[in-house]
C-alpha cells in the first residue's frame, strides 16, 4: 500500500513540474523551431541598391549628383540622330562620374522645333545602335513627350509607335531598357479623369481634384 502510494505521489509530482516547467518549454522550442530572419542581411542587401537619380541643367558640375548619392543621370540635352557624330560629351562626363545614363534620342528637331519620324529607317536602326553599342544607358528614352505636337514631336501615333518599336528592338538586343518619351502633364490629368469616368465615378469632388 506504502509503495502505491509512493508512486502515485512520485507521478503526481512529475505532473506538477510538467505542468509548471509547459511555458518554459513552449518558449524555448518556437526560439529554436522559428528561423531568424537575417535582418542585418536583407538591410545590406537594400542600401546596395539605390534606386535615384537626377537631371541638371546643361553645364552645371554633374559632381553634385554624386554628392546627392544619385545613381543615375538623365542627359540634360537628348542625342539628335541627325547630329550624330559618335559622341556625347555629356555621356561620357557622366560615365566618367559613375553615373548610369538614362538617356533620351531624338531623331531630329531641337531649338524649339519638334521632332519628325524617321524616313530612313536603315539608318535610323544604325545610329541607335552605335549610341547603344558606346554608351549602355541603363535606359534608352525615344523622343520626348512624344504627344506635344507643337514643341516635341509631329508624327501620328502610329509612326511614333513604329519608332518606338525598332529602337527599341535595338536596345534590348544589347540588354538595354527601353521607354517612351513620356507624355504631357495635361493628358495625364485627362486620362486619369476618363478613367474615372469609365468607372462611373462623377462626382463633383473628384473632378474638383483633377
Amino acid at each position: 500500500m506504502k509503495k502505491l502510494i509512493i508512486v502515485i505521489l512520485i507521478t503526481l509530482g512529475f505532473i506538477a513540474i510538467w505542468q509548471i516547467t509547459r511555458p518554459l518549454r513552449q518558449r524555448a522550442f518556437f526560439r529554436t523551431s522559428v528561423p531568424t530572419l537575417p535582418t542585418q542581411a536583407k538591410e545590406d542587401e537594400k542600401s546596395t541598391i539605390n534606386p535615384f537619380g537626377v537631371m541638371l541643367s546643361k553645364g552645371m558640375d554633374l559632381s553634385i549628383a554624386k554628392k546627392f548619392g544619385a545613381a543615375y543621370y538623365r542627359t540634360s540635352v537628348a542625342v539628335f540622330l541627325d547630329q550624330w557624330s559618335g559622341v556625347c560629351n555629356e555621356c561620357d562626363e557622366a560615365l566618367s562620374q559613375n553615373l548610369q545614363l538614362i538617356l533620351t534620342i531624338r531623331n531630329n528637331g531641337g531649338g524649339g522645333k519638334p521632332a519628325t519620324p524617321p524616313t530612313d529607317y536603315e539608318t535610323f536602326r544604325n545610329s541607335v545602335s552605335q549610341i547603344v553599342s558606346k554608351y549602355k544607358p541603363a535606359v534608352l528614352v525615344i523622343e520626348n513627350e512624344e504627344n506635344s505636337e507643337a514643341l516635341f514631336y509631329t508624327g501620328t501615333p502610329e509612326q511614333y509607335n513604329h519608332e518606338l518599336k525598332v529602337a527599341c528592338e535595338v536596345a534590348h538586343q544589347s540588354g538595354i531598357k527601353c521607354a517612351n518619351g513620356g507624355i504631357v502633364s495635361s493628358l495625364a490629368v485627362l486620362l486619369v479623369a476618363n478613367h474615372y469616368l469609365e468607372q462611373g465615378d462623377v462626382s463633383t469632388f473628384t473632378l474638383k481634384k483633377l
